[in-house]
């Protein structure tokens, strides 16, 4: 089964001291990504090695997971979108973390009362319009679904 969570590595590490088998999206690895940093602090830290498995997308990586099954060699599955999660769950892919993992972070963050996972990357998401060519951009949601 995968436990799935997003930038508590060091939380959860010393629940399993081993080497680990991190799934994620391309966008992650690469010189001076998240994936290198996160690596390098695991590694001195607690020495024991990550491997990461790259997928073009995070859909392929959840494909790829369900294909899988419970054979899979994924520990980690990181950057998985809360309809993915949900596919997850629903092959029964993913395990609970440990609920204090949520402990300290905001209340609006914690978007899974059954501690399937944490929040990475979690964000509002913002609209961007040229200013040239729209005169009155809507104020709202609301007016934006209505315009």
């Amino acid at each position: 089964m995968i436990r799935y969570f997003l930038l508590a590595l060091f939380f959860f590490a010393p629940l399993c001291y081993c080497d680990l088998t991190i799934y994620t999206y391309d966008a992650m690895m690469g010189k001076g990504s998240l994936a290198a940093t996160l690596t390098e602090h695991y590694e001195a830290k607690y020495k024991e090695k990550i491997r990461w498995v790259p997928f073009g997308s995070s859909g392929e990586m959840v494909n790829q997971l369900i294909l899988e099954g419970r054979q899979t060699a994924a520990d980690v599955c990181v950057g998985a979108d809360l309809s993915q999660i949900s596919k997850l769950k629903k092959n029964g892919l993913l395990e609970p973390v440990s609920k204090e993992l949520f402990r300290g972070l905001e209340t609006g963050l914690v978007q899974d009362a059954e501690a399937f996972f944490l929040p990475f990357d979690f964000s509002f998401l913002a609209f961007v319009y040229d200013s040239q060519r729209t005169t009155h951009p809507p104020k709202s949601f609301d007016a934006l679904l209505e315009s």
